[in-house]
C-alpha cells in the first residue's frame, strides 16, 4: 500500500523524509489563496504575509485482516506580518485557508483511485 501511496503522491509532489509505514511530501509554498509561490533565482521564493508552507504526512495504518487505511495529514505554516517567525496551523486551526485541506482531500483520493484495482470485491 505505502508503494501505491507514493506513486500517487509523486504524480503532483515531491517526496521527501519515508519510513516504513509513512513519508512527507517536500515543503511548498503557497500564497494565502492557494497558488503555488515557485522558486525564482538561486531557488529563492518570494514570501509575502499570508504565505504558507505545506508539507503532506502521509500515514499507512494497519487495520484488521488485509485491511489498510492511508492518512493525509497537512503540517501547515503561516508567515504573519511583522514575525519572525512563522505560525503553525493545525488542520482545525480556524486560519488554516481552505485549500490546504482540499489538496489534503485530492490527495488522499488519487491514492485511493491508485489503490482501487486491487480492493476485494
Amino acid at each position: 500500500m505505502l508503494s501505491l501511496a507514493l506513486e500517487a503522491t509523486q504524480d503532483t509532489y515531491q517526496v521527501g523524509e519515508r519510513s516504513a509505514r509513512e513519508f512527507a511530501t517536500v515543503p511548498r509554498f503557497y500564497s494565502a489563496t492557494g497558488e503555488l509561490e515557485s522558486a525564482g533565482a538561486e531557488n529563492t521564493v518570494m514570501l509575502k504575509p499570508g504565505s504558507v508552507r505545506v508539507t503532506f504526512h502521509v500515514k499507512v495504518e494497519s487495520s484488521s485482516g488485509d485491511f489498510a487505511r492511508v492518512v493525509v495529514t497537512p503540517e501547515t505554516y503561516q508567515l504573519v506580518d511583522g514575525s519572525p517567525m512563522p505560525r503553525p496551523l493545525a488542520p482545525d486551526d480556524p486560519y488554516l485557508p481552505p485549500f490546504v485541506l482540499g489538496r489534503a482531500d485530492s490527495l488522499a483520493m488519487a491514492i485511493y483511485e491508485r489503490a482501487k484495482p486491487y480492493l476485494a470485491p
